[in-house]
């Protein structure tokens, strides 16, 4: 029932300045974190330091998808292929990818992950949830496609995504977003008489050409569309750190500030752009840690998995730096416990306190590159802000 084949950009979170203000179709990451029993934070000395993570590069194995519709995971290209859906807004085509659902029942059926806590973001934000309807056709009319979704609103990809350095690269001296929400867009939907919410984010609008190089039709980080022709007779058709350490031999490299001073955060992300693909794959990626995630043991934590983060920054302290601490962290607890007991190592953007930064980020798990994450590597610390879920 898939109307099409999206290549998609997993790597490029330099979005988080250029086109998440507005919660617009933005999706993408593969989750690259080390939770896992045989783990361990601290085997090389510094707090919090990685190990395992696992595959970098080739085809990601179909078995270490958490996102079971993902149709390909590519990692030595930074990209991810995902079903398309047709749809429409304001009286034309839209395209937009589904990730998770409110619903346990829908998610396994339609290989999305689950998400309950969707249902509740329309508490006290009843625009957070933009009510859809879907189209009824009859069996002669559509036999074997997707029945179309109509969406109230949609997103505008036609502003030019821009970024200026700061001093420091990071903060940025100024930023623009490369899309913006239009009246009434959400990603997050629920079909008009219906309760489950999904997270149906828009890639792209019209019915081509579609520009995957300037991307004034399409997500920031969309490489490719491929529109399936009809199907024949009963068949279908198929939390980061900004300055941690850089190099690509590093396995300890993470944050982008590099990217910024390279001149690359301006850049628009194509399939023909080997060189921002590359700096990211070598420690220019911000590496998102998070702390709940799918295929956790302890179903409290497994359940509260949400595709929408509120994205806090952090930043190593030169004395952090000068003393060889700035680690790559890939776990929660220990970057909370970090912000909790050693604010002499770590701070937010420019020596602020460590927490929000006032983004909200919706970017859907893919899979795991190591083990399935089972469980944190390291017990919360008193007065740390692991959130009591």
């Amino acid at each position: 029932m898939k109307e099409g084949v999206l290549h998609y950009f997993r790597g490029y979170r330099l979005g988080l300045f250029a086109g998440l203000l507005a919660l617009a179709a933005l999706v993408a990451g593969l989750v690259l974190r080390g939770m896992g029993p045989s783990a361990s934070a601290n085997e090389d000395g510094g707090p919090g330091a990685s190990t395992g993570l696992g595959q970098l590069t080739g085809l990601l194995p179909a078995q270490n998808l958490v996102l079971e519709s993902a149709l390909q995971v590519d990692l030595t290209r930074e990209t991810v292929r995902l079903p398309l859906y047709k749809g429409t807004a304001n009286g034309h085509t839209v395209w937009f990818i589904l990730t998770e659902s409110s619903d346990l029942g829908l998610a396994k059926n339609s290989g999305l992950n689950y998400a309950p806590k969707l249902a509740n973001i329309a508490n006290g934000c009843p625009d957070c949830v933009q009510t859809v309807t879907q189209a009824q056709p009859t069996p002669d009319q559509n036999k074997f496609g997707q029945a179309v979704i109509n969406f109230k609103g949609e997103p505008d990809f036609s502003p030019t995504r821009t970024l200026v350095p700061g001093p420091n690269g990071f903060p940025p001296a100024s930023f623009s977003p490369g899309a913006t929400a239009g009246t009434g867009y959400s990603p997050f939907i629920r079909i008009d008489g219906t309760s489950p919410v999904y997270n149906a984010p828009i890639v792209a609008t019209g019915d081509g050409p579609f520009d995957v190089v300037a991307h004034t039709n399409t997500a920031d980080r969309v490489l490719g569309i491929h529109i399936a022709p009809p199907a024949p007779p009963g068949q279908f058709l198929d939390s980061g750190f900004v300055n941690g350490q850089t190099g690509a031999n590093n396995a300890q490299a993470q944050g982008f500030v590099n990217i910024v001073k390279d001149g690359h955060a301006a850049e628009d992300a194509s399939a023909g752009n080997t060189a921002l693909i590359n700096a990211l794959r070598n420690g220019g990626d911000l590496l998102n840690v998070f702390g709940d995630f799918p295929t956790l043991k302890d179903p409290r934590h497994a359940d509260a998995y949400s595709p929408l983060w509120d994205a806090q920054l952090g930043q190593w302290t030169q004395k952090a730096i000068d003393q060889g601490l700035d680690k790559r962290q890939i776990d929660e607890n220990v970057v909370f416990n970090l912000a909790a007991t050693r604010p002499d190592l770590i701070t937010g953007p420019g020596g602020a306190p460590y927490g929000t930064v006032g983004i909200d980020i919706n970017c859907a798990v893919i899979g795991f590159t190591d083990l399935a994450p089972t469980a944190n590597l390291a017990t919360p610390a008193p007065n740390s802000q692991f959130p009591p879920r």
